[in-house]
């Protein structure tokens, strides 16, 4: 994730929802071309104010994710095949884990079995129909309260 990108999402909550709205994106559940609800729907659902929605939206027009048109609304744009590329140092994977649970709370929001999207099924190296768990969650300082949804 680039400076960029991480100072435009703000707060704690918008960036959930954008990392929400990314997972979707990127796991297709909300494939290209398809429209996101609008920002007092997604406000609602998420229990957080519109401006909360409307920057969390903005990290992702930024990041190339969705196009945003006033009046039309939001549009999942075609990801590039390597959207869903990250690195790590393994040096230190398991000290910054340990460090990371101690001081967070997690909540499981979605499990299920899924027939994974094409580039993500030959990633894996998997036959047409074979299924994947897929999960979703949210982290969330200690210090801070459980979200509302």
């Amino acid at each position: 994730m680039n400076n960029k990108h991480a100072t435009s999402v703000g707060g704690t909550k918008s960036h959930r929802i954008y990392l929400l709205l990314k997972d979707a994106i990127l796991s297709g559940r909300l494939p290209a071309g398809s429209k996101l609800p609008g920002e007092n729907k997604l406000a609602e659902q998420h229990g957080v104010s519109r401006v909360t929605v409307r920057r969390a939206m903005e990290a992702l027009r930024e990041t190339g994710m969705v196009d945003r048109k006033p009046g039309l609304g939001t549009v999942v744009l075609e990801q590039p095949l390597d959207a869903t590329v990250m690195t790590a140092s393994v040096s230190n994977l398991l000290p910054n884990m340990v460090k990371m649970s101690q001081a967070s709370r997690v909540r499981l929001l979605e499990f299920c079995y899924v027939t994974p999207p094409e580039p993500v099924r030959e990633s894996l190296g998997l036959r047409d129909g074979q299924r994947v768990q897929r999960s979703t969650g949210c982290a969330w300082p200690m210090t801070s309260p459980s979200p509302t949804w």
